[in-house]
Parts: C-alpha cells; sequence; structure tokens
C-alpha cells in the first residue's frame, strides 16, 4: 500500500494498524489504483441520511450520486430457510452473531442429524476454500459409507464431542493472526473467531486422516441386528477369489551366481517356502493358472 498510495492522507486512512491476515486477503491492486482516479473521491465519514439525488454525511457534507452500493459485508453463516434439529434447535440461532456458532470437523453440527455442511464455522478456508471442501467431502463420504453399510438410521454428532473439539479450537485462536485487533467477518459480534480453522489446511487434512466414531451417537434400523451387514459369511469375491490376502508373492529370493556348486547354493526361506506349497494347493484347486507365478485379477 505504501508502494501503491502517493496521496498521504489517503495512505494514512487506509492503512490498517492490525497485522496482515487479520482480515482476508483481497486482490486489492486494482482497488487502490481506482481510489486514486481524477475521477474518484474517498471520503472517511458516516451517512447520516439520503436526499432524492445525494447523500449527506454525519459532518454535514454533501454528494450528488446517481446509484448507492451499500456494501458493508455479510452474514456468514445465516441461513436462508429453516433448519431444524433434534428437540426443536434451530441452525439459524444456533449460528447467529450471538450464538455459540459451532461445527464438528468442519462437517457437522451436533443435534442435527444426517446434517452434513460445506465451509461451515471452523473450516480450512485460509487461502484457497477449494483443497478444505475436498477433504471434507472425503471426510462426509466415509461417515456416509457407514451409514449405508451397516443400515444406521441417523448418525449425529454428540454435544460432548463438539463441545470438547471447539474448545481445542479457542485454546489455538488466540495464537492466530486473525485474533488480531481487526474487525471481520471472521469474528461474531462477541469478538469470537468462528470462522477460519485453527492452522493449516494440510493440518485439517491431518486432523480428519481418521473417524473418531466415539464422538457419534449411532441409531441403527434394527437395533437388534447390528452386525446384519456382515451378511452369510461370505465376500462378494467368493469361495475362491482371485487374491488371497494372506499369501503375498516372495520378495526375498536369492538367485544363485552363476558357477556355484549346488551345495553352496542358498535355499529359499521357509515363507518362500509356504508361499510355493500354497500356490501349488490354489493352482490344483483351480484359483492359480500357472504355479509359482502370482494371480492376477481380471
Amino acid at each position: 500500500m505504501k508502494s501503491k498510495i502517493t496521496n498521504p492522507d489517503l495512505l494514512d486512512a487506509l492503512l490498517p494498524e492490525f497485522e496482515a491476515g487479520c482480515r482476508r486477503f483481497t486482490p486489492g491492486g486494482h482497488y487502490l489504483d481506482a481510489l486514486q482516479k481524477p475521477n474518484a473521491m474517498y471520503v472517511h465519514d458516516s451517512i447520516n441520511k439520503l436526499t432524492e439525488d445525494s447523500l449527506i454525511t454525519v459532518s454535514g457534507g454533501e454528494y450528488g450520486c446517481d446509484i448507492l452500493v451499500y456494501a458493508t459485508g455479510f452474514e456468514p453463516y445465516q441461513p436462508r430457510f429453516p433448519v431444524t434439529g433434534r428437540a426443536g434447535r434451530s441452525l439459524s440461532e444456533e449460528w447467529d452473531r450471538e450464538g455459540p456458532c459451532e461445527s464438528y470437523m468442519a462437517a457437522m453440527v451436533a443435534g442435527f442429524p444426517n446434517l452434513f455442511v460445506f465451509n461451515p464455522p471452523i473450516c480450512p478456508v485460509n487461502g484457497s476454500a477449494i483443497p478444505g471442501i475436498e477433504r471434507a467431502s472425503d471426510y462426509m463420504i466415509r461417515i456416509l459409507s457407514r451409514l449405508q453399510t451397516d443400515k444406521l438410521r441417523s448418525i449425529s454428532v454428540t454435544q460432548r464431542a463438539q463441545r470438547a473439539f471447539n474448545q481445542w479450537v479457542q485454546s489455538r485462536m488466540p495464537h492466530m493472526v486473525w485474533s488480531g485487533p481487526c474487525k471481520s467477518w471472521y469474528k461474531n459480534d462477541n469478538g469470537k473467531v468462528v470462522v477460519p480453522w485453527p492452522g493449516t489446511v494440510l493440518h485439517y487434512y491431518a486432523a480428519t486422516e481418521i473417524v473418531r466414531w466415539e464422538d457419534f451417537d449411532l441409531f441403527y434400523e434394527n437395533p437388534d441386528e447390528k452386525y446384519a451387514s456382515f451378511g452369510n459369511g461370505v465376500t462378494i469375491d467368493g469361495f475362491v477369489p482371485n487374491h488371497f490376502p494372506w499369501v503375498h508373492p516372495p520378495t526375498d529370493i536369492q538367485k544363485p551366481e552363476r558357477n556355484m556348486e549346488p551345495a553352496s547354493r542358498v535355499l529359499a526361506p521357509p515363507s518362500n517356502v509356504l508361499y510355493r506349497v500354497t500356490s501349488q494347493v490354489l493352482h490344483l484347486l483351480g484359483a492359480w493358472s500357472y504355479p509359482g507365478e502370482p494371480p492376477v485379477k481380471s
């Protein structure tokens, strides 16, 4: 800004006193150029009232205008339609400017079963939001897979888990740049930072590497048949699959050197002997086409 703004008064009015990053970065180069055009005027004042063809500021200045663009920010988490959870809980109240404004792992909200959300409070929007959305999608799919496979009616984050998660979040926020003395949409009306994940996007990737199932309430379609998804005891590969997970091709066979006496040749380890015997048995059963070679998936 110091290199782009030539007017000292304009620089003094625009140059922030807080750290870079306290507010979300925006591509502001052209904006700074536009403010210094001959047909632009910067007025650091509040609007008192509007007339038919002008606006009047608190200090009494009057400025003629044809169009007034009212751009003072937005509400990041106010749903535009009612979302009601268990016990009549309202997501609009949970996420208003004075509410707790919390979520769990940037994907779900306690008390709202089967609700998955992108970019809720505390989400990885540091830099580009796309990698965080992709990772959140992967996390949601893993939970949805359990929902479908085990025939669950619903999955819901417990209030206790969400509270503990957000306690950790707020314990880290004082160390983050967006907790600085600026006014931004990262914060609610009480100054609590409610938007960004308290770390890097890579950190979010690591944090969602596993699903902490102990943090969820799982409700089954039939609680007496929790293991119905185990089926009839046979996998979809059948009795004679193309691959056995406990049989691995040998990787430690030592080939004998040339002109070496047969008696001094290195014997294959017992594990490879077991591999060859197993492959011969599978070949006789018709499960292995070529003895001595690993099976090939069709």
